[in-house]
This record gives structure tokens, C-alpha cells and sequence, in this order.
């Protein structure tokens, strides 16, 4: 079986370590831009080049004539490449948890609204709800000032992140029957 001489090794190595270092941080920047969360589909494209890399770096360590040294590159690609994935990870995790709805954040972080607000609609079933339930739920409404009385209650969303590009505002929109209760809601987008 031929092997592959210390040299090539180590320039397979810090290839395969620059492509590591680029990959992940473009995928951190596309995670944090385009607010990515946690799935399947997203772990999976986040941890698929790792594990070609560790495939790779496995085949290379094999292939040596001097497997000591060629393991303990391996095992230094490994870590970096491990620290690096945990970059765009991390950044999905904490995106994660801006879409799950808190009373205090919607109250305190208006602009991340857009990111809460189907969580919210999701867990609470708002049609049928009184008035002063609602302002419980949500706070105040952006609109009208004095949300005691009129037929609805408007929410402001900010920006949803979908919509980054060609920005729009979005509110989130609560008509009241005459029993002072929702009787439905609707997302209007307005440029």
C-alpha cells in the first residue's frame, strides 16, 4: 500500500483546515443574517462538512507512514474544527430562543416582535379573548393610545427577518366584537 509522506499530510491538513475556518464562518454569518434556528435540516448543514472533514483527516492519518504525528494533526483538526462548528451553533441556539415568546421581552424588545410573534399566536389561542386579557398577554398596544376602547388593538412587529431585504413593516392586528372580545387577527404588512 503506497502512504503519503509527513508533508503531504500536513498540507492536506492545513487545506482541509482553511476550508474548516471559511465554511463555518460563512455559515455563522448566514445563520446570524437570515436568523437560522435549530432543525434537522440546519444541524445537518452545519454538520455535514465537519464530518467529512474528521472522514478525511482519518483517510490521510492512515495513509502515513508516521501515524503518531499524523493522529495528533488529526486530533488538532478535530478541535478547531469543533470550536468553529460551535460558532454558527451557538448563533442557532440563541436564535432559537428569541423566537419563543416572552411577556417581558415582547414588552421590553419591540423589534423582535416579528421573531415571537408565531410562537405567540401558536401557544395562545387569542379569537374569544377579552380585551383586558389580551393587553395582559401582550402589554400595552402600539395603537391607539387608549386601548380601552375602538374596535382594535395593533401590535407593531418591526421587521420580520424574512423580509431584511426589501424591509416592510409589519403589525400585528386584533379586531374586538361588541362583546369587547377578539374576533380575529391578522398580520398586515405595509411598505
Amino acid at each position: 500500500m503506497r502512504t503519503w509522506s509527513k508533508g503531504a499530510v500536513m498540507a492536506a491538513t492545513i487545506i482541509i483546515g482553511v476550508f474548516v475556518i471559511v465554511f463555518y464562518r460563512a455559515a455563522a454569518s448566514f445563520v446570524d443574517r437570515y436568523y437560522v434556528t435549530p432543525s434537522w435540516d440546519s444541524v445537518l448543514f452545519l454538520a455535514c462538512p465537519f464530518l467529512a472533514v474528521c472522514a478525511l483527516l482519518c483517510y490521510a492519518a492512515y495513509r502515513t507512514n508516521e501515524p503518531k504525528s499524523s493522529w495528533l494533526s488529526l486530533a488538532l483538526i478535530v478541535i478547531i474544527a469543533a470550536v468553529w462548528a460551535a460558532v454558527p451553533f451557538s448563533l442557532m441556539m440563541k436564535n432559537g430562543q428569541d423566537y419563543h415568546f416572552e411577556y417581558n421581552r415582547w414588552v421590553s424588545e419591540p423589534g423582535k416582535r416579528s421573531l415571537m410573534v408565531d410562537n405567540m399566536l401558536r401557544r395562545y389561542e387569542l379569537e374569544g379573548m377579552p380585551r383586558m386579557d389580551v393587553v395582559d398577554l401582550l402589554g400595552a398596544p402600539s395603537s391607539p393610545a387608549d386601548y380601552r376602547t375602538g374596535d382594535e388593538l395593533v401590535y407593531s412587529l418591526g421587521i420580520k427577518p424574512a423580509d431584511w431585504e426589501h424591509p416592510v413593516q409589519a403589525s400585528l392586528v386584533l379586531y374586538l366584537d361588541g362583546d369587547d372580545q377578539v374576533d380575529h387577527y391578522e398580520i398586515k404588512r405595509s411598505q
